[in-house]
């Protein structure tokens, strides 16, 4: 009965409210949004949502770190923003696994402390935003829960302290998961066509969130909404798709496009902005020293283009602040695979490099240069940073922790 209760839930309150405001036109939060963060790093900008987010990010002044697994795309997309005026460098972002993760995410800070030694007119530290965008649909379920959620993760720890503040771009269909993840998930290689892994894996982003926030991390959940991009095209079976490309004013009354769906995210990057400017010199470097509290940091979800409540989310389920399922995300799902990966990555970090060296491999779109690697200064940090989440997951509430995964 609770599956089917939260299967209603996201069909009235997701599914329902997205298409009526689609329908009526509500379709962004309305008005000029101006963002004041320095650089934004931005993953699956390669296309949909995260390339029309990028873009605007760039059109505000902001110089974007264009992310994605094929790097040539990603340079296509960065020249784009440099033809109109923008600053854009790309970035080879790989989230297949939680090791490809660590790699690109110490290869990319690598970048960005060289960016940070370039001559400046200023001597005020960079302010840098991370917008978790990229995404799966419809693949294994135990990759939509990789790509989507593990990988994710390790891609965000990898960048702190250098990110001050996060955005996730998650999904109205958080509302049908239970609290607690079912671990099966995790392995089982059948395809998500019924998009429950896609749906749990939503939900446990928005848990990292909360761990993220209670840590001194700005971070903000965000809905885009139904958003007509390729990955959710191909979705579609043949013959509504065919009918719906061929009525794009009625297309358009259900779904938003990608520039539509990016004014949404920038809303959250505005309220994201609002606690980072209150928390500016507080660094994530010394975690010794991190602001402790007692106190669950509110919760920033934005959809519609508006930031919902912050003490209590409408559209956010009650799961999704559930401090048995947020330690249960963190210490069972996310937690033990972060730390095979660095204790993977520990083992010879760079020998991929030296096989590539020996071997004369030349580099392709197919077989890309190998990573730097993550070298021992980068799991020095990222232990102390796993540390620091650790602790501040606890802090979100005392809960026995024994209670069985939720099999529904």
């Amino acid at each position: 009965l609770d599956a089917v209760y939260r299967a209603a839930r996201w069909a009235v309150v997701g599914l329902g409210d997205e298409v009526g405001r689609n329908f009526v036109g509500h379709k962004d939060p309305g008005g000029p949004l101006e963002v004041s963060f320095d650089e934004a790093i931005v993953t699956g900008a390669t296309g949909g949502v995260g390339e029309a987010t990028a873009k605007a990010l760039a059109t505000r002044g902001v110089h974007v770190y264009v992310g994605g697994r094929n790097l040539t795309r990603a340079e296509e997309v960065a020249a784009a923003i440099r033809a109109d005026g923008g600053r854009a460098t790309p970035a080879r972002v790989d989230l297949s696994s939680c090791a490809s993760a660590l790699r690109s995410g110490a290869d990319l800070r690598r970048t960005c402390d060289d960016d940070d030694r370039r001559p400046k007119t200023t001597t005020t530290p960079t302010r840098r935003l991370l917008v978790n965008n990229a995404g799966t649909l419809g693949d294994s379920r135990c990759q939509t829960m990789v790509v989507n959620l593990v990988a994710t993760c390790a891609f965000t720890v990898a960048m702190l302290p250098l990110t001050t503040g996060v955005v996730n771009v998650g999904s109205s269909s958080h509302l049908r998961a239970p609290a607690v993840a079912p671990l099966a998930l995790l392995d089982d290689p059948g395809r998500d066509g019924d998009l429950r892994a896609y749906g749990q894996s939503k939900l446990c982003l928005m848990h990292c969130s909360r761990v993220l926030a209670a840590a001194g991390v700005p971070c903000a959940d965000v809905h885009p909404g139904l958003v007509w991009t390729n990955m959710v095209r191909r979705q579609v079976p043949d013959g509504l798709r065919t009918f719906l490309d061929t009525h794009p004013g009625l297309r358009r009354r259900i779904f938003k496009d990608p520039d539509q769906a990016a004014n949404v995210v920038l809303a959250a990057v505005r309220a994201v902005e609002d606690v980072e400017q209150l928390t500016r010199s507080t660094t994530l470097e010394d975690v010794e020293q991190l602001p402790r509290s007692t106190t669950p940091p509110p919760q920033l979800y934005v959809v519609g283009g508006k930031l919902e409540p912050p003490t209590h989310p409408v559209r956010a389920s009650p799961e999704s602040r559930d401090s048995l399922g947020i330690r249960h995300t963190w210490h069972s799902v996310v937690g033990p695979r972060l730390d095979a990966a660095l204790i993977g990555a520990a083992g010879d970090p760079t020998r991929q490099q030296r096989q590539r060296q020996q071997s004369g491999a030349v580099a392709s779109d197919d077989n890309p240069p190998a990573p730097h690697g993550v070298i021992i200064e980068d799991l020095d940090r990222l232990r102390r940073m796993k540390a620091r989440l650790d602790r501040a997951c606890e802090q979100l509430g005392a809960v026995s922790p024994t209670r069985p995964p939720s099999a529904s």
